[in-house]
């Protein structure tokens, strides 16, 4: 995106501010997108503790004829929190809510999201650790209701798991993530993730096709009575060619849970090589 950001150091308190535009449409500044917010951090004396406070909010409308009033806007307030009660372990914590109008820009968005995670580190020589994660992204639980309560991903910098986040948008969602890693030489990071998802509101009441639903703009058969979308097991390799040069393999299955019905219910698989640069 163009933006600009202003960074105010006021240890121990940081101030992040931001202004972007997210969209830069063809018609006037009414079909403009933007994004504006603050990040507030502060670092603890001990415990490598961390605390963050934030604020973003981005308006827009996708209808010319709208009033201001009418036109589409999203907001998110949140805060994070972070600490090492010793040199093993790492917990943290973070939530968040949305509010706004929908892309429709006539219906108002509560929405909110929370995720509790913690590390765990060996100190050996391997530099192995073990991460445990839970999220939840709320959906919207009432069809009749004249609100939204469907997170919005926004601009998502995170992932329940490979193929899950291509099959499923980050919301109406939680799951639970266990992940493991070790560095057999300095030079290379083997690590394993399982993640078991499924659906945070059940979609019966929602207006979807009977037998079947889109995802990602895909037709799949589903039993709609059901929320657990499945299992999937994620492996990657990494191995740091240079101190700039970094080469990763991902692969990736996924066993679909009962939401999906028989015809869709095969393991998916992916296999993803990719080399990284820093210049």
């Amino acid at each position: 995106f163009d933006a600009i950001r202003t960074t105010l150091d006021y240890a121990p308190y940081t101030i992040d501010m931001i202004y972007a535009k997210t969209e830069e449409n063809a018609t006037n500044l009414r079909d403009d997108r933007s994004l504006a917010g603050v990040n507030v951090a502060y670092d603890w004396a001990s415990y490598n503790g961390l605390t963050e406070g934030y604020f973003f909010y981005e308006q827009g409308t996708d209808d010319e004829q709208a009033s201001e009033e009418d036109e589409d806007n999203i907001w998110v307030i949140g805060a994070r929190a972070q600490m090492d009660p010793n040199d093993k372990w790492t917990l943290g914590a973070e939530g968040a809510f949305q509010g706004g109008k929908d892309a429709s820009g006539s219906t108002n968005r509560e929405a909110w999201a929370g995720i509790a995670n913690a590390e765990y580190r060996f100190l050996n020589d391997y530099n192995a650790k073990l991460g445990l994660k839970f999220a939840y992204l709320s959906g919207n639980d009432d069809s009749a209701d004249s609100d939204t309560n469907a997170w919005d991903p926004m601009f998502e910098d995170q992932t329940p798991a490979e193929i899950i986040n291509i099959l499923f948008a980050n919301t109406n969602m939680m799951y639970t993530n266990l992940s493991g890693s070790m560095m057999p030489r300095e030079d290379i990071t083997l690590g394993l993730n399982w993640t078991w998802a499924k659906l945070a509101e059940n979609i019966e009441s929602l207006t979807v096709p009977t037998a079947s639903s889109q995802i990602v703009g895909n037709s799949y058969s589903i039993d709609r009575d059901e929320t657990t979308i499945g299992n999937e097991i994620d492996a990657y390799a990494c191995y740091d060619y240079t101190e700039d040069v970094q080469i990763k393999l991902t692969g990736g299955w996924f066993i679909p849970g009962d939401f999906f019905a028989s015809a869709n219910d095969d393991m998916a698989y992916s296999l993803r090589a990719g080399i990284n640069v820093d210049f």
